[in-house]
């Protein structure tokens, strides 16, 4: 089964992105911040890092993730977006969706990011 790292401290996002991941055959794991997915990144390998959180300290934790091969997708704040203010740390991700977003296009985004993850894992061994 395909594993995801969640980081959303805004608790209903967080439910409904970990329910239309779990309910699309996605094992989620929860982070509440940087240090706890970092912590997950070593433990699962998961194929994606979501994080709506973007506070400047993920730019680590994506870093981690691009490392180990795992790509990351950024849920950022619309107006900040538009006006050009997109925090560091999002420039990093492999996908970025504004917020609000629509759930079946992440989960598209998902499934193509997590096909292209398997490609590449397999080249390299």
């Amino acid at each position: 089964m395909r594993s995801i790292i969640v980081v959303e401290q805004n608790a209903a996002l967080h439910e409904l992105l970990a329910f239309s991941l779990r309910h699309a055959g996605y094992q989620v794991h929860s982070a509440l911040g940087c240090e706890s997915a970092m912590a997950l990144l070593v433990e699962f390998r998961p194929e994606i890092l979501i994080a709506g959180t973007l506070a400047a300290h993920m730019e680590y934790a994506f870093r981690a993730a691009k490392r180990r091969g795992t790509k990351v997708v950024a849920i950022v704040n619309e107006t900040l977006q538009a006006n050009g203010e997109i925090d560091p740390a999002a420039a990093l991700a492999d996908a970025i969706f504004p917020r609000p977003f629509v759930p079946a296009d992440l989960l598209a985004t998902v499934r193509e990011l997590c096909t292209r993850t398997e490609r590449e894992r397999e080249s390299v061994s």
